[in-house]
């Protein structure tokens, strides 16, 4: 059986040697024209491309996945996978230790801003992070209670790098979550660690929000120290979630 091209290569470990293949090795598959020749060796140059671009593109979904698991473990609801990396305002949030208050109506993309921001920070730096609904971390605070892990489960939420309190004013605004509410915040806001937060609210009226029970003063302390650590910022636009179904 005669040598080809592909046994050469073998030969040299799927390789062009240095100088090229010698006179003997060419005399070898000497039965080849020159056009099968030039043929054969594209097609050795196409198989080994294409297999280093699979290579990469198998590189590329697993740093994917391994960034991803990273933010699920943050927190972020696998529904924002999808969005982009905000490595600008994460940035900005590690530039200036502060955070953002993103308000805005029913689907007006906050959540899906503040993942961004999220995915920036995981991406930029080392520092670790937090998303827990506002409703979410007061239930497991309260679960907490009376345990010898309360003060772990507060630190949490009090000590993290960055945390992202999602829809801040849906919960009830009770004696005891507005408490536990400025505990977190004010801790934070001691430390200059950034918050980001959401919510339909605008500063004002989540102070009104949060006092409707009669604490005034709480609900202004919780307000007061969240704009001292957050730029306030709206999402506007229509509906995302209504958008995103038309398609």
């Amino acid at each position: 059986m005669s040598t080809t091209l592909h046994d050469l290569f073998e030969r040299h470990g799927n390789a062009m040697p240095q100088g090229g293949f010698s006179a003997d090795e060419v005399q070898e598959i000497n039965v080849m024209t020159a056009a099968e020749f030039q043929a054969e060796l594209t097609a050795q140059e196409d198989a080994r491309r294409k297999s280093n671009n699979e290579a990469a593109g198998d590189a590329q979904q697993r740093a994917r996945k391994l960034f991803l698991d990273k933010c699920h473990r943050a927190g972020m609801p696998k529904a924002f996978d999808g969005c982009a990396i905000d490595s600008k305002r994460a940035q900005e949030i590690v530039n200036t230790s502060r955070g953002f208050w993103i308000y805005g109506n029913v689907g007006a993309g906050k959540t899906h801003l503040a993942c961004s921001i999220l995915k920036g920070w995981l991406y930029s730096t080392s520092s670790s992070a937090v998303f827990v609904q506002t409703t979410a971390m007061l239930a497991r605070l309260r679960d907490a209670m009376g345990a010898s892990n309360e003060t772990q489960a507060t630190a949490v939420y009090a000590k993290t790098p960055l945390l992202v309190l999602d829809d801040l004013g849906k919960e009830a605004p009770t004696p005891w979550a507005l408490a536990k509410l400025f505990e977190i915040i004010d801790a934070r806001y001691g430390a200059r660690l950034p918050t980001i937060i959401t919510g339909q609210h605008t500063p004002n009226e989540l102070a009104k929000r949060l006092s409707r029970n009669g604490d005034v003063e709480m609900a202004r302390a919780i307000v007061s120290r969240l704009l001292g650590t957050c730029a306030v910022m709206q999402a506007g636009g229509t509906d995302k979630r209504q958008s995103r179904k038309s398609l």
